[in-house]
C-alpha cells in the first residue's frame, strides 16, 4: 500500500507564499480601507518626521518604537498615504518568522511536526482575534525577530551564533520592548546550556542597543524624550494601561477563554503531560503570557507574542499523536486547515466597497450623532485637504489622527491624538498657547464625552472666545479662527 507522502505534496516555501497572500488579502481589504487609529498616528509622525524636517517628539507623540515612525516615514516618502506598502513590509517579515519557525521545529523535531507548526501559526496570525489585519504593527517586527533569535539559540553551537541571537533579541527589543521576556526566556537557556556562551548573546545585544541609540542620537532624537514619552508617561493615571479591572477582564475573557486560542490547549497540556522537552518552549510560553498580562491592555495584537511558541508545541503535540495512534497524515493536515483556517469575511466587504463606494453620508452623522467609522474619518481628512490652505494649523478634538492624516495637515501640538496623562494636558495646554490652530474640529457623537472634563473644557473655552462655528461635516462641528 502507498502511503500519503506529506513530503512529496507539501513544501514549506508554497505554504508560507500561500499565508502570504492570504495576510495581505486580510490586512489590505479591510471594511474600512483606511489607516486604523495606530497607523494613522505612525503615518503622521513619520511623515513630519521624513518630509518635514520634525522628528518624533517634536512633530508628533505616540509611545512606540522609532523605528516603527520611520518605516511609515519612508512608506509616506515613497508613495503617500497609503496603507498597502506598511502591510506589505510587515507580512514579508511575518513571513519571515514563519519559515524561522519551520525551522526550530524541523530542527528539534521533525518534518511533519514543523509543517503542522507552520500551518497552525501562519492562520493564527489572521484570525479576528488576534489581530490579522494589523501585520503592520510592532509585535510583527518584534516577534519574527524573537522567533530567529530562538532559531539561533536551539539549533547552533558555534559562538558567533550567539551572538548573533542577542543581536535578533536586541532588534526585537528596539522595536517592542516587551521582547525584554523573550530575552529572559534566552538567558535562562543558555545559563543552562553553558554559562560561557552567555557572553557573546549579551554582547549581541548590547551591539544593537549601542546602535539604535547612536542613531537615535544621529536623527536629533532626544533620549531623554524617548524614554519619557515611549515608556514613563505610559504608566498611570490617563495612560494607555489605566483602564479599570472590568475592562482588563473582559479582555482576558474575549483573549483567552471565548476565543479561538481553545483549540492550542489540548495540544499545550498534551505536551505538559506526555512530551515536555524541549521544556523551553514551556517557558517561553509562560514568560510571553506573563509580559502580556503585566502590561495589562490583552490588546489582540498583543497575542502575537504567544502565538509561535503555541503553534510550535501545538504542532509538536499533533506529530506525536498522529504517530502514537498511526492516523493517517493527510487527514491530520485536512483537520488543522479546516479548524484553524480564518473565519472572517471583512475581505469580501472591503473589495464590495472598492467595486460600490459608500454614499457620502457627511448629513447623516451630523443629524443622528452616530460616531463616524474610519472610511468616513478618511473621506473628512480628504475634504480638509481640498478645502483648506496646506499651511493652515488644523487641530482635531479627541482621536482624531485618521482626519489629522488625510487632510495632511499638521496640528498645532505633539499630542494631534488624545492623551490624557498629567504632563500631556499640560504640555497641550503648553502648545495651544503658543500657537492657536486655524481650525478647530469638535465631535458631536458621544464617545467624544469619554474624554476627559478638563480636556474639553479646555477647547471648549478656547472655541467660544476665539473661533466662529463654520458648519458640521462627518459628525465635527468646524470652527474658524475669528
Amino acid at each position: 500500500m502507498v502511503l500519503w507522502n506529506s513530503k512529496k505534496w507539501l513544501k514549506p516555501y508554497y505554504l508560507i507564499i500561500a499565508f502570504a497572500l492570504l495576510q495581505l488579502i486580510i490586512a489590505v481589504f479591510t471594511h474600512s480601507l483606511s489607516f486604523t487609529q495606530e497607523e494613522a498616528m505612525w503615518q503622521y509622525i513619520g511623515r513630519n518626521w521624513i518630509s518635514n524636517n520634525m522628528p518624533p517628539y517634536s512633530g508628533g507623540v505616540d509611545n512606540k518604537s522609532p523605528l516603527i515612525f520611520y518605516i511609515f516615514g519612508i512608506s509616506d516618502w515613497l508613495f503617500g498615504n497609503n496603507i498597502w506598502f506598511p502591510r506589505l513590509l510587515g507580512t514579508i517579515v511575518q513571513s519571515i518568522g514563519i519559515w524561522y519557525l519551520y525551522k526550530i521545529v524541523l530542527r528539534l523535531v521533525g518534518y511533519n511536526a514543523a509543517l503542522f507548526s507552520i500551518i497552525i501559526y501562519g492562520f493564527s496570525l489572521t484570525w479576528v482575534i488576534t489581530g490579522g489585519r494589523y501585520v503592520s504593527f510592532t509585535e510583527t517586527y518584534a516577534v519574527a525577530f524573537m522567533i530567529m533569535a530562538f532559531y539561533y539559540a536551539l539549533c547552533f553551537e558555534k559562538t558567533s551564533y550567539f551572538f548573533l541571537c542577542g543581536a535578533m533579541v536586541a532588534a526585537s527589543v528596539c522595536f517592542r520592548v516587551t521582547g525584554v521576556f523573550g530575552c529572559f526566556v534566552l538567558c535562562i537557556f543558555l545559563i543552562r546550556k553553558n554559562y560561557k556562551i552567555l557572553l557573546p548573546f549579551l554582547l549581541g545585544v548590547a551591539s544593537i542597543i549601542i546602535l539604535f541609540f547612536a542613531w537615535l542620537y544621529f536623527e536629533k532624537i532626544s533620549i531623554k524624550d524617548f524614554i519619557f514619552y515611549g515608556f514613563t508617561d505610559n504608566f498611570g493615571k490617563g495612560s494607555v494601561t489605566a483602564i479599570p479591572f472590568s475592562l482588563q477582564f473582559n479582555n482576558f475573557t474575549e483573549a483567552f477563554i471565548l476565543s479561538p486560542l481553545l483549540l492550542f490547549y489540548p495540544f499545550v497540556f498534551y505536551f505538559i503531560l506526555k512530551i515536555k522537552k524541549p521544556s523551553i518552549l514551556l517557558t517561553w510560553l509562560v514568560l510571553e503570557f506573563i509580559g502580556i498580562m503585566l502590561l495589562g491592555i490583552i490588546a489582540r495584537n498583543h497575542l502575537k507574542h504567544i502565538l509561535p511558541v503555541l503553534s510550535a508545541i501545538s504542532g509538536i503535540s499533533i506529530a506525536a499523536l498522529s504517530a502514537k495512534n498511526a492516523l493517517q497524515l493527510k487527514w491530520v493536515y485536512v483537520f488543522i486547515v479546516f479548524a484553524s483556517f480564518p473565519k472572517t469575511l471583512e475581505p469580501l466587504y472591503g473589495i464590495k466597497n472598492i467595486l460600490f463606494p459608500p454614499k457620502n453620508k457627511s448629513d447623516l452623522f451630523c443629524t443622528t450623532l452616530l460616531q463616524p467609522d474610519a472610511y468616513q474619518l478618511k473621506q473628512l481628512g480628504f475634504w480638509i485637504k481640498d478645502s483648506l490652505q496646506p499651511t493652515d494649523r488644523v487641530f482635531i478634538a479627541g482621536m482624531g489622527a485618521q482626519i489629522q492624516v488625510y487632510s495632511e495637515t499638521i496640528s498645532p501640538t505633539i499630542y494631534f491624538n488624545v492623551t490624557q496623562t498629567r504632563s500631556a494636558k499640560e504640555r497641550l495646554y503648553a502648545d495651544f498657547s503658543k500657537t492657536k490652530p486655524q481650525f478647530i474640529f469638535i465631535p458631536t457623537f458621544p464617545e467624544y464625552q469619554t474624554i476627559s472634563t478638563d480636556l474639553r473644557f479646555f477647547i471648549d473655552s478656547i472655541v467660544k472666545k476665539e473661533y466662529l462655528y463654520i458648519k458640521c461635516k462627518y459628525g465635527y462641528e468646524i470652527y474658524n479662527r475669528k
